[in-house]
């Protein structure tokens, strides 16, 4: 049997959360911001598009995340519409009047895991955001909590662990990214992964992407003309699916981008399993053996 691919779907950029002084982008003006680079937003895609998107897909583990999933206006119509040959997951911060809604109308089937992301300036304490969490769970759906280890939680964030893990929650504490340090922070070994083979980022418009980091970074590393306009590199580009333009990376690609994946998230999520990502010598080839012609 093959393996699913691992599928990040950011439905929406929209979020009901402003601009959090920790978030890697931030939308203003119709555009995505990501340090000082900018690209034009599209609009988000209707549930029929969507579910055209997903029938033509090989079967994957599909990610929802945005933005905030639940900002986007029909989303529990389109989960009540999704294909079973996808296994899904979502992303949330829990801020949404529609949890009840989602709980009662969505089965629990096809979902690996309701990941609730907990933030301060949501003004839910964390004992409302784990009685909230704890609702998807008594509907069956496997979650967990994700915390950003951003300076300002540094004398709040083992209270919440200790007490979000006495409620027997999971909890991930992701490290903190500055946009504005990309250029310094890439790694210094190149890596090879399968980002595009079974890793890739679909976004709202449609437009596919090796994996978030070739997005956002590039994004936020683009040229200036005029001091305003950024030129987007399309390295990462690899179509948009529902333009009949998408097509698949052949074979492994390497790149020196700092990497999400590979530094940051824990190798405990099973949403980046298999994306097999490692270092490779940029002078492997000097340790290769010399092996003598014969005369």
């Amino acid at each position: 049997m093959n393996k699913l691919d691992r599928v990040m779907v950011n439905i929406t950029w929209k979020c009901n959360l402003g601009n959090c002084s920790y978030c890697w982008h931030h939308v203003s003006s119709g555009s995505l911001h990501v340090a000082d680079g900018s690209v034009r937003v599209a609009p988000d895609l209707n549930v029929e598009q969507w579910l055209e998107i997903f029938h033509k897909m090989d079967p994957a583990i599909i990610d929802f995340v945005g933005g905030e999933p639940f900002v986007y206006d029909d989303f529990i119509a389109l989960c009540e519409k999704l294909p079973n040959k996808h296994t899904y997951a979502l992303t949330t911060n829990l801020m949404s009047d529609r949890i009840e809604e989602f709980t009662t109308k969505i089965k629990p089937d096809n979902w690996i895991i309701i990941n609730g992301s907990y933030h301060k300036n949501s003004g839910l304490s964390v004992e409302e955001f784990a009685k909230i969490i704890l609702k998807f769970q008594g509907a069956g759906f496997p979650v967990a909590v994700n915390i950003i280890n951003h300076v300002s939680y540094e004398n709040m964030l083992n209270d919440w662990e200790k007490f979000l893990k006495s409620k027997g929650l999971k909890v991930f504490i992701s490290p903190y990214e500055d946009p504005f340090s990309l250029q310094s922070r890439r790694t210094p070994a190149t890596l090879v992964c399968k980002a595009g083979i079974t890793h890739y980022v679909i976004n709202n418009n449609g437009d596919v992407h090796r994996c978030l980091s070739w997005f956002r970074y590039l994004i936020g590393l683009s040229k200036k003309e005029d001091g305003k306009i950024c030129i987007y590199d399309k390295r990462g580009y690899m179509g948009n699916l529902l333009k009949e333009t998408f097509a698949k990376v052949k074979r492994e690609k390497s790149c020196e981008l700092y990497c999400d994946l590979k530094y940051l998230i824990s190798p405990e999520n099973s949403l980046i399993s298999d994306v097999n990502i490692r270092e490779k010598s940029l002078w492997g080839w000097i340790k290769r053996p010399i092996v003598k012609r014969k005369k």
